[in-house]
């Protein structure tokens, strides 16, 4: 888990060799767990957050939440570009494809 690389991890930033060895096992993103059980980890993930936020008596929780997913998929895209913000933007959907 997320808490689990946090705390794990030698330095401040999270390397492949510092995943667990069963997401090693292939190269192709998503396929060491499957696209499907990556999806209901963090799908997971964010109702417990949810469930917690809402318990708290929080509202308007797509404000809090909505900023920090785009957030999360523009760091992934820029570091998949090399932190090219044109193409990060387009592999997010936020501009046209500059392929």
């Amino acid at each position: 888990t997320a808490r689990w690389l946090t705390v794990m991890a030698p330095g401040h930033e999270i390397g492949i060799e510092d995943l667990p060895d069963n997401l090693h096992q292939s190269s192709t993103p998503g396929a060491a767990l499957g696209d499907d059980a990556l999806l209901t980890q963090w799908t997971g993930d964010l109702k417990r957050w949810a469930d917690a936020r809402l318990a708290a008596g929080d509202q308007d929780l797509l404000a809090i939440a909505g900023p920090a997913f785009e957030r999360t998929l523009l760091k992934a895209a820029l570091h998949f570009t090399g932190g090219h913000k044109q193409q990060a933007a387009a592999l997010i959907g936020w501009a046209p494809d500059l392929s």
